[in-house]
């Protein structure tokens, strides 16, 4: 009976064991956990579309003849409110000072006296342009034709400044000064451009020769144009001297001018009878200078004649105008005009593009 007994202890005993290792085997052999799924990169955006460049603007046409504009009626012009200055007769007679040099024009048609350091920069057949220290620069120009203008008298100098505003009409002028001086004896307006932060001080200048001819020049820097530097360039005015002849000798071998007749189609109101061009003495300005005619029977104003510029290929360069000299041109009346700028490329045509002007009401 014992025997019986310890067996069935021993038989529930190993039972108990058994089901007590069960969950040992189940620490010791972990279930295993599924591999981790991969992320899907993340989908690639596709690159930009390639804009392609616009196409370049084709250059302007080649026209045999100018085309002729009448300009919107004249709003007016921003009128000064500076005081005119107009000095009286000077009472000392000229002293050059010690140092300066004396210049003359290739052609012998007049000399002035400059100071040493303000360097001949180019010629053209009728003017000179002097490069001043620190980015300064003074033109000037004879032009031969009876001068539109009076000495102190007040239209004369507005005229003047009407010239300025028309020429610079991309510049926000402010007129510093307005006025005639006695020597040299000329109407001058002291005006300040500004565009985009750039400044342009300038001082222009119409100074009459004779019945016949007159000095067109100009003084400028980028900065401002010092005390010293006007005192001087009235004194380098004052020692200019005209001569009566001219030499035959051109400005330079290349100087040679091209001189053309524009036709007038029928009904039209002004007329260029001719005009020429040339290179200048250092071959880095061209001149472009002629006379313009009213046709009409009206008077008109503020004529400005635009050319362009054309390499050998008669490829476009570049283009410009000029004003011509007289302000107002009654009806029948003839005037010269003139433009000085520098090279565009290997120019070897220029042509005649348009004529603008306004009626005078």
């Amino acid at each position: 009976m014992k025997r019986r007994l310890l067996a069935l202890y021993s038989l529930a005993f190993i039972g108990l064991l058994l089901s007590s290792c069960q969950p040992l085997t189940a620490a010791l052999y972990p279930t295993q956990t599924a591999f981790l799924t991969d992320t899907p990169a993340p989908t690639q955006m596709p690159y930009s579309t390639y804009t392609a460049y616009p196409s370049p603007t084709p250059y302007p046409t080649y026209t045999l003849n100018p085309t002729y504009t009448v300009l919107p009626t004249d709003t007016g012009y921003p009128t000064s409110t500076n005081t005119l200055t107009v000095e009286a007769p000077p009472t000392i007679t000229l002293v050059i000072p010690d140092g300066w040099r004396q210049y003359e024009h290739p052609t012998s048609e007049f000399s002035l006296w400059h100071p040493a350091d303000w360097k001949v920069e180019d010629e053209s057949i009728s003017g000179v342009v002097f490069r001043l220290p620190n980015r300064g620069s003074s033109l000037l120009g004879l032009v031969k034709e009876p001068p539109h203008f009076k000495v102190g008298e007040e239209e004369s100098i507005n005229q003047l400044i009407r010239q300025i505003i028309l020429f610079k009409d991309e510049y926000k002028i402010e007129i510093v000064a307005k006025g005639a001086w006695s020597n040299p004896r000329a109407n001058f307006v002291e005006s300040m451009a500004t565009k985009n932060g750039f400044r342009w001080h300038e001082i222009q200048v119409r100074m009459p020769v004779d019945a016949n001819r007159f000095i067109v020049a100009n003084l400028a820097r980028t900065d401002n144009v010092s005390d010293a530097e006007i005192q001087s360039w009235k004194i380098l005015l004052a020692s200019l001297k005209v001569h009566p002849g001219m030499k035959t000798v051109a400005v330079s071998p290349t100087a040679t001018p091209t001189t053309t007749t524009t036709p007038v189609p029928g009904g039209l109101q002004v007329d260029i009878p001719e005009w020429n061009w040339f290179l200048s003495a250092s071959g880095n300005y061209v001149e472009v200078q002629g006379t313009v005619q009213n046709i009409s029977d009206k008077s008109m104003r503020f004529v400005e004649i635009h050319v362009i510029f054309r390499d050998k290929d008669e490829n476009f360069l570049g283009t410009d105008s000029g004003f011509a000299e007289a302000d107002v041109l009654s009806p029948g009346s003839l005037t010269t005009w003139s433009i000085f700028t520098r090279k565009m490329g290997d120019v070897r045509y220029v042509e005649l593009s348009q004529i603008l002007w306004k009626w005078v009401d």
